[in-house]
């Protein structure tokens, strides 16, 4: 595995951002993973607009089963703490699941793929793609 993809990759990958699928293309299948936070966040939006399900729910199926899904566990939730702490000290605080992805990507020397940039470029030594 080298990359771990946030929620709003996975979300341009549903609506076929040209960029997104062109990485997703030349990246091998293993390489990838996603959280179970990631998978939280994708299951709450779905809930949240059923359209949503109707129109993405196999293709999310599908994903689910060509990535690696990996499930938070303690030395993610170490790192997260510690992420969590320095940023606190600094009051440059980032939400708490992008806190949780954070954790998961050092504790497991992965690269996070994130449109969302501003918030996990706060974190030191996290290795970051923006795929847009």
């Amino acid at each position: 595995m080298r990359y771990l993809l946030d929620t709003n990759t996975v979300s341009d990958f549903f609506r076929k951002h040209p960029a997104v699928l062109a990485h997703l293309r030349q990246v091998a299948p293993g390489d990838l993973a996603i959280s179970s936070v990631t998978v939280m966040e994708i299951e709450y939006g779905m809930e949240r607009q059923p359209s949503a399900r109707t129109k993405f729910g196999q293709l999310w199926e599908d994903f689910q089963s060509d990535v690696h899904v990996l499930t938070y566990n303690t030395q993610d939730a170490v790192h997260t703490g510690r992420v969590r702490a320095h940023l606190a000290r600094l009051g440059t605080p980032i939400g708490p699941f992008d806190l949780q992805l954070a954790g998961t990507a050092l504790a497991r020397r992965l690269t996070v793929v994130t449109n969302n940039t501003d918030e996990f470029s706060r974190v030191p030594e996290l290795t970051l793609e923006d795929w847009r």
